[in-house]
Protein backbone atom coordinates (compact mmCIF):
# COMPACT_ATOMS: atom_id res chain seq x y z
CA UNK A 1 0.00 0.00 0.00
CA UNK A 2 2.81 2.38 0.86
CA UNK A 3 4.51 1.73 -2.58
CA UNK A 4 1.59 2.34 -4.64
CA UNK A 5 0.98 6.02 -2.38
CA UNK A 6 4.70 6.69 -3.43
CA UNK A 7 4.05 5.58 -6.89
CA UNK A 8 0.83 7.96 -7.23
CA UNK A 9 2.76 10.51 -5.00
CA UNK A 10 5.98 10.83 -7.54
CA UNK A 11 3.20 11.10 -10.43
CA UNK A 12 1.38 13.65 -9.03
CA UNK A 13 4.34 15.50 -8.78
CA UNK A 14 5.53 14.69 -12.30
CA UNK A 15 2.70 16.84 -13.75
CA UNK A 16 3.59 19.56 -11.51
CA UNK A 17 5.09 22.53 -13.93
CA UNK A 18 8.76 23.30 -12.91
CA UNK A 19 8.49 25.23 -9.58
CA UNK A 20 10.34 28.99 -9.23
CA UNK A 21 12.27 27.24 -6.38
CA UNK A 22 13.32 24.14 -8.82
CA UNK A 23 14.26 26.22 -11.07
CA UNK A 24 16.48 28.30 -8.88
CA UNK A 25 18.04 25.09 -7.65
CA UNK A 26 19.08 24.39 -11.29
CA UNK A 27 20.34 27.27 -11.14
CA UNK A 28 22.82 26.59 -8.34
CA UNK A 29 24.41 24.43 -10.78
CA UNK A 30 25.40 26.62 -13.52
CA UNK A 31 26.88 29.07 -10.53
CA UNK A 32 30.46 27.26 -10.74
CA UNK A 33 30.99 28.42 -14.06
CA UNK A 34 29.87 31.85 -14.31
CA UNK A 35 32.92 33.43 -15.93
CA UNK A 36 32.23 30.67 -18.79
CA UNK A 37 28.34 31.80 -18.67
CA UNK A 38 29.63 35.54 -18.66
CA UNK A 39 31.48 34.60 -22.09
CA UNK A 40 28.38 33.42 -23.54
CA UNK A 41 26.50 35.74 -22.90
CA UNK A 42 28.71 38.27 -24.54
CA UNK A 43 29.01 36.02 -27.52
CA UNK A 44 25.38 35.90 -27.59
CA UNK A 45 24.90 39.71 -27.89
CA UNK A 46 27.58 40.31 -30.32
CA UNK A 47 26.75 37.26 -32.44
CA UNK A 48 22.90 39.00 -32.55
CA UNK A 49 24.61 42.13 -33.42
CA UNK A 50 26.13 40.18 -36.34
CA UNK A 51 23.29 38.91 -37.17
CA UNK A 52 20.83 42.43 -37.57
CA UNK A 53 23.26 43.87 -39.68
CA UNK A 54 23.14 41.57 -42.71
CA UNK A 55 20.09 42.92 -43.97
CA UNK A 56 21.45 46.50 -43.73
CA UNK A 57 24.36 45.71 -45.79
CA UNK A 58 22.19 43.92 -48.39
CA UNK A 59 20.01 47.25 -48.12
CA UNK A 60 23.28 49.80 -49.12
CA UNK A 61 23.91 47.45 -51.73
CA UNK A 62 20.78 47.58 -53.54
CA UNK A 63 20.24 51.44 -52.78
CA UNK A 64 23.34 52.72 -53.53
CA UNK A 65 25.03 50.65 -56.39
CA UNK A 66 21.92 48.66 -57.92
CA UNK A 67 19.12 51.22 -58.06
CA UNK A 68 20.96 54.60 -57.50
CA UNK A 69 24.85 55.26 -59.55
CA UNK A 70 26.79 57.00 -61.68
CA UNK A 71 28.46 54.33 -63.84
CA UNK A 72 28.83 50.58 -64.34
CA UNK A 73 32.13 50.52 -62.96
CA UNK A 74 31.34 52.12 -60.10
CA UNK A 75 28.56 50.28 -59.15
CA UNK A 76 30.90 47.25 -59.20
CA UNK A 77 33.26 48.28 -57.02
CA UNK A 78 30.71 49.94 -54.99
CA UNK A 79 28.74 46.08 -54.78
CA UNK A 80 32.52 44.37 -54.56
CA UNK A 81 33.41 46.10 -51.46
CA UNK A 82 29.68 45.74 -49.67
CA UNK A 83 29.66 41.87 -50.97
CA UNK A 84 32.95 41.71 -49.10
CA UNK A 85 31.64 43.65 -45.75
CA UNK A 86 28.81 41.05 -45.89
CA UNK A 87 30.98 37.95 -46.37
CA UNK A 88 33.53 39.56 -43.16
CA UNK A 89 30.32 39.99 -41.49
CA UNK A 90 28.91 35.87 -41.77
CA UNK A 91 32.09 34.82 -41.04
CA UNK A 92 32.75 36.97 -37.56
CA UNK A 93 29.17 35.68 -37.23
CA UNK A 94 30.13 32.14 -37.82
CA UNK A 95 33.06 32.67 -35.17
CA UNK A 96 30.52 34.05 -32.67
CA UNK A 97 28.15 31.57 -33.05
CA UNK A 98 30.87 28.92 -32.87
CA UNK A 99 32.11 30.76 -29.72
CA UNK A 100 28.76 30.81 -28.26
CA UNK A 101 28.15 26.63 -28.84
CA UNK A 102 31.35 26.04 -27.53
CA UNK A 103 30.81 27.91 -24.29
CA UNK A 104 27.30 26.87 -23.96
CA UNK A 105 27.79 22.82 -24.08
CA UNK A 106 31.06 23.87 -21.33
CA UNK A 107 28.34 25.01 -19.05
CA UNK A 108 25.92 23.13 -19.64
CA UNK A 109 27.25 19.86 -20.10
CA UNK A 110 29.85 20.72 -16.56
CA UNK A 111 26.35 21.74 -14.77
CA UNK A 112 24.41 18.08 -15.82
CA UNK A 113 27.62 16.46 -14.85
CA UNK A 114 27.37 18.39 -11.45
CA UNK A 115 23.66 17.28 -11.18
CA UNK A 116 24.15 13.60 -12.09
CA UNK A 117 26.82 13.33 -9.09
CA UNK A 118 24.99 15.25 -6.61
CA UNK A 119 21.86 12.92 -7.50
CA UNK A 120 24.35 9.81 -7.20
CA UNK A 121 25.68 10.79 -3.93
CA UNK A 122 22.17 11.96 -2.18
CA UNK A 123 20.49 8.43 -3.52
CA UNK A 124 23.68 6.62 -1.80
CA UNK A 125 22.59 8.29 1.83
CA UNK A 126 18.64 7.55 1.48
CA UNK A 127 17.91 4.86 4.18
CA UNK A 128 17.72 1.01 3.42
CA UNK A 129 13.49 1.89 4.62
CA UNK A 130 13.17 4.10 1.40
CA UNK A 131 14.84 1.15 -0.86
CA UNK A 132 12.40 -1.09 0.44
CA UNK A 133 9.59 0.71 -0.05
CA UNK A 134 10.29 2.30 -3.33
CA UNK A 135 10.43 0.60 -6.49
CA UNK A 136 13.98 -0.03 -7.80
CA UNK A 137 12.47 1.10 -11.17
CA UNK A 138 11.11 3.96 -10.02
CA UNK A 139 14.52 5.32 -8.99
CA UNK A 140 16.23 4.09 -11.86
CA UNK A 141 13.86 6.56 -13.65
CA UNK A 142 14.54 9.78 -11.69
CA UNK A 143 17.99 9.21 -11.67
CA UNK A 144 17.90 8.71 -15.56
CA UNK A 145 15.53 9.97 -17.47
CA UNK A 146 14.25 12.51 -15.33
CA UNK A 147 17.68 14.01 -15.47
CA UNK A 148 18.04 13.47 -18.57
CA UNK A 149 14.88 15.37 -19.77
CA UNK A 150 16.81 18.31 -18.11
CA UNK A 151 20.04 18.43 -20.04
CA UNK A 152 18.71 20.78 -23.08
CA UNK A 153 17.28 23.04 -20.70
CA UNK A 154 20.43 23.40 -19.06
CA UNK A 155 23.13 23.44 -22.28
CA UNK A 156 20.96 25.37 -23.98
CA UNK A 157 17.87 27.24 -22.32
CA UNK A 158 19.10 30.18 -21.43
CA UNK A 159 20.98 30.87 -24.33
CA UNK A 160 18.13 29.89 -26.81
CA UNK A 161 15.91 32.42 -24.84
CA UNK A 162 18.43 35.42 -24.87
CA UNK A 163 19.37 35.05 -28.14
CA UNK A 164 15.56 34.88 -29.31
CA UNK A 165 14.99 37.81 -26.85
CA UNK A 166 17.56 40.03 -28.38
CA UNK A 167 16.68 39.47 -32.52
CA UNK A 168 13.02 39.88 -31.58
CA UNK A 169 13.93 43.34 -29.73
CA UNK A 170 16.55 43.95 -32.35
CA UNK A 171 14.37 42.96 -34.98
CA UNK A 172 11.18 45.37 -33.74
CA UNK A 173 13.27 48.30 -33.53
CA UNK A 174 14.75 48.20 -37.21
CA UNK A 175 11.15 47.55 -38.19
CA UNK A 176 9.98 50.85 -37.07
CA UNK A 177 13.10 52.84 -37.87
CA UNK A 178 12.70 51.49 -41.45
CA UNK A 179 8.71 51.89 -41.64
CA UNK A 180 6.30 51.79 -39.18
CA UNK A 181 2.98 51.76 -41.73
CA UNK A 182 4.25 48.19 -42.55
CA UNK A 183 4.90 47.26 -39.20
CA UNK A 184 1.26 48.09 -38.43
CA UNK A 185 0.39 46.41 -41.51
CA UNK A 186 1.85 43.14 -40.33
CA UNK A 187 0.75 43.73 -37.03
CA UNK A 188 -2.66 41.89 -37.97
CA UNK A 189 -0.99 38.64 -37.72
CA UNK A 190 0.46 39.16 -34.04
CA UNK A 191 -3.54 38.50 -32.60
CA UNK A 192 -3.67 34.99 -34.01
CA UNK A 193 -0.31 33.71 -33.27
CA UNK A 194 -1.30 35.57 -29.69
CA UNK A 195 -4.31 33.05 -29.01
CA UNK A 196 -2.11 30.08 -30.69
CA UNK A 197 0.74 30.43 -28.06
CA UNK A 198 -1.78 30.76 -25.69
CA UNK A 199 -4.02 27.52 -26.05
CA UNK A 200 -0.25 25.66 -27.06
CA UNK A 201 0.72 26.53 -23.29
CA UNK A 202 -3.10 25.42 -21.66
CA UNK A 203 -3.24 22.22 -23.73
CA UNK A 204 0.78 21.46 -23.96
CA UNK A 205 1.06 21.72 -20.19
CA UNK A 206 -1.27 19.11 -19.78
CA UNK A 207 0.03 16.84 -22.50
CA UNK A 208 3.89 17.05 -21.58
CA UNK A 209 3.10 16.04 -17.61
CA UNK A 210 0.94 13.14 -18.96
CA UNK A 211 3.62 12.16 -20.93
CA UNK A 212 6.22 12.56 -18.43
CA UNK A 213 4.26 10.24 -15.96
CA UNK A 214 4.00 7.43 -18.60
CA UNK A 215 7.99 7.84 -19.32
CA UNK A 216 8.62 7.27 -16.16
CA UNK A 217 6.13 4.58 -15.44
CA UNK A 218 7.81 2.46 -18.56
CA UNK A 219 11.17 3.21 -17.64
CA UNK A 220 10.26 1.70 -14.13
CA UNK A 221 8.58 -1.09 -15.35
CA UNK A 222 11.73 -1.92 -17.56
CA UNK A 223 14.39 -1.97 -15.31
CA UNK A 224 11.85 -3.80 -12.59
CA UNK A 225 11.35 -6.28 -15.37
CA UNK A 226 14.71 -6.69 -16.22
CA UNK A 227 15.63 -7.03 -12.05
CA UNK A 228 12.76 -9.54 -11.65
CA UNK A 229 13.44 -11.69 -14.27
CA UNK A 230 14.56 -14.63 -12.82
CA UNK A 231 11.99 -14.97 -10.26
CA UNK A 232 8.67 -14.46 -13.35
CA UNK A 233 11.06 -17.17 -14.79
CA UNK A 234 10.52 -18.97 -11.59
CA UNK A 235 7.05 -18.28 -11.39
CA UNK A 236 5.86 -18.31 -14.89
CA UNK A 237 5.23 -14.92 -14.78
CA UNK A 238 6.53 -13.72 -18.70
CA UNK A 239 2.93 -13.53 -20.58
CA UNK A 240 1.42 -11.49 -17.04
CA UNK A 241 4.34 -9.52 -17.54
CA UNK A 242 4.71 -8.73 -21.28
CA UNK A 243 0.31 -7.61 -21.46
CA UNK A 244 1.49 -5.48 -18.37
CA UNK A 245 4.65 -3.66 -20.04
CA UNK A 246 2.17 -3.40 -23.39
CA UNK A 247 -0.75 -1.60 -21.61
CA UNK A 248 1.87 0.69 -20.23
CA UNK A 249 3.47 0.82 -23.67
CA UNK A 250 0.14 1.56 -25.43
CA UNK A 251 -0.46 4.68 -23.05
CA UNK A 252 2.88 5.90 -23.26
CA UNK A 253 1.88 6.04 -27.46
CA UNK A 254 -1.02 7.72 -26.72
CA UNK A 255 -0.08 10.39 -24.78
CA UNK A 256 3.10 10.29 -27.19
CA UNK A 257 0.81 10.69 -30.12
CA UNK A 258 -1.17 13.89 -28.07
CA UNK A 259 1.72 15.56 -27.50
CA UNK A 260 3.31 15.49 -31.30
CA UNK A 261 -0.25 16.77 -32.28
CA UNK A 262 -0.02 19.59 -30.49
CA UNK A 263 3.33 20.66 -30.80
CA UNK A 264 3.30 19.71 -34.80
CA UNK A 265 0.33 21.56 -35.29
CA UNK A 266 1.39 25.25 -33.43
CA UNK A 267 5.02 25.42 -35.24
CA UNK A 268 3.96 24.75 -38.40
CA UNK A 269 0.89 27.74 -37.40
CA UNK A 270 3.58 29.64 -36.77
CA UNK A 271 4.84 29.53 -39.98
CA UNK A 272 1.48 30.14 -41.91
CA UNK A 273 1.21 33.02 -39.86
CA UNK A 274 4.97 34.19 -40.91
CA UNK A 275 3.87 33.28 -45.18
CA UNK A 276 0.66 35.74 -44.41
CA UNK A 277 2.88 38.67 -43.03
CA UNK A 278 5.08 38.05 -45.62
CA UNK A 279 2.62 38.36 -48.29
CA UNK A 280 0.87 41.16 -46.49
CA UNK A 281 4.00 43.18 -46.79
CA UNK A 282 5.18 42.45 -50.67
CA UNK A 283 1.49 43.65 -51.00
CA UNK A 284 1.66 46.66 -49.16
CA UNK A 285 5.05 47.12 -49.19
CA UNK A 286 5.42 46.85 -52.95
CA UNK A 287 2.67 49.48 -53.69
CA UNK A 288 4.95 52.00 -51.16
CA UNK A 289 8.19 51.22 -53.21
CA UNK A 290 5.87 52.16 -56.68
CA UNK A 291 4.66 55.10 -54.89
CA UNK A 292 8.61 56.08 -54.17
CA UNK A 293 7.49 56.38 -50.42
CA UNK A 294 10.38 53.81 -49.45
CA UNK A 295 13.19 52.27 -51.50
CA UNK A 296 13.89 48.76 -52.93
CA UNK A 297 16.57 48.01 -50.65
CA UNK A 298 14.57 48.80 -47.92
CA UNK A 299 11.90 47.38 -48.74
CA UNK A 300 14.08 44.04 -49.09
CA UNK A 301 15.48 44.61 -45.38
CA UNK A 302 12.29 45.28 -44.11
CA UNK A 303 11.30 41.04 -45.59
CA UNK A 304 14.25 40.45 -44.25
CA UNK A 305 13.73 40.99 -40.57
CA UNK A 306 10.48 40.19 -40.80
CA UNK A 307 11.85 36.45 -41.08
CA UNK A 308 14.22 37.28 -38.66
CA UNK A 309 11.30 38.10 -36.32
CA UNK A 310 9.00 34.81 -36.49
CA UNK A 311 11.96 32.50 -36.51
CA UNK A 312 12.82 33.35 -33.17
CA UNK A 313 9.10 32.75 -31.94
CA UNK A 314 9.45 29.52 -33.12
CA UNK A 315 13.19 28.98 -31.26
CA UNK A 316 11.05 29.83 -28.28
CA UNK A 317 8.23 27.20 -28.85
CA UNK A 318 10.39 24.20 -29.47
CA UNK A 319 12.33 26.09 -26.46
CA UNK A 320 9.05 25.69 -24.62
CA UNK A 321 8.34 22.49 -25.90
CA UNK A 322 12.00 21.30 -23.91
CA UNK A 323 11.17 22.99 -20.93
CA UNK A 324 7.66 21.25 -20.17
CA UNK A 325 9.12 17.37 -20.79
CA UNK A 326 11.71 18.59 -17.99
Amino acid sequence: MAAKDDILLEEEFAQKPMSKATFLRLLSYVRPYSRTVQLNLLFTLLATISQLLGPKFIQIGIDRYLTNFSSAQAAFRGILVVSLIYLGNLLFGWFLSAAQVKSAITVGQGAMNDLRLAVFEHIQRLSLNYFDKTHQGRIISRADTDIDSLDRVLTWGANQLLASALTLVGVVILMLRYDWRLCLAVSVVIPPLAVATGLFHKHGMKAYRELRVQTSRITGAMAENIAGVRVAQAFAREEENLLRFQHIQGVYFDRFLVVARIFHTYLPFVGLVSGLGTAIILGYGGSLVMQREITVGGFAAFILYLGMFFGPIQTMGDLYNAVLSA
